[in-house]
């Protein structure tokens, strides 16, 4: 292996280091604070989607429907 190689892989490896780094100090800062919890769209969602991948059914009975009806809001 060259020493231009071996510049670059260190390069490389600094690089992924120092990105890790920015991107978990940016997620853990205020981390017990933000988010405060979910909205309840989002939980309908996130139910929805548990309902239809485990059981194939929406949240009311029905099977596979191409557009959800959850808490009166039509979404896509």
């Amino acid at each position: 292996m060259s020493s231009t190689n071996k510049a670059t892989g260190r390069l490389s490896w600094a690089l992924v280091l120092l990105i890790s780094g920015i991107a978990a100090s940016l997620r853990l800062y205020l981390l017990a604070e933000v988010p405060g919890g979910f909205y309840c769209d989002e939980a309908a969602n996130g139910y929805n989607a548990y309902n239809l991948f485990q059981h194939g059914v929406d949240e009311h009975g029905r099977r596979y429907p191409l557009f959800v009806w959850s808490f009166l809001a039509f979404k896509y």
